[in-house]
């Protein structure tokens, strides 16, 4: 099991299948959950797109893609973690290289 998935139970759960090839999961419907940006950490803290790091974001929702082929919901959950910690990506990126593991490989897959 990969170090971003055990990443999970650190994101809010929701009823959204991310696994699906229909719904959020794949970039399509999204009307299905209209609410996935009013939840989890971020929105109860009140920390936005603004308050981020835009480096950490974007390295954020290209790591997130793992878990969602959905940008805005890989988006969402990048968010939840830079509220928390606001080098969240690069403090896992430095994990990861000490692991021997090449996240930005992993990240170029997406």
């Amino acid at each position: 099991m990969s170090i971003l998935s055990e990443l999970d139970k650190f994101i809010p759960q929701t009823d959204v299948d991310t696994d699906s090839s229909e719904g959020v999961g794949d970039g399509e419907g999204k009307d299905e959950n209209p609410d996935i940006m009013k939840q989890g950490l971020s929105y109860e803290k009140g920390f936005t797109e603004d308050d981020a790091d835009p480096e950490q974001l974007a390295l954020g929702s290209k790591i997130e893609r793992e878990h969602t082929n959905d940008p805005e919901l890989a988006k969402k959950i990048a968010l939840d973690h830079l509220a928390e910690i606001p080098d969240y990506y690069t403090r896992l990126m430095k994990m990861e290289k000490e692991a021997g593991r090449d996240l930005e490989e992993f990240c170029s897959r997406y």
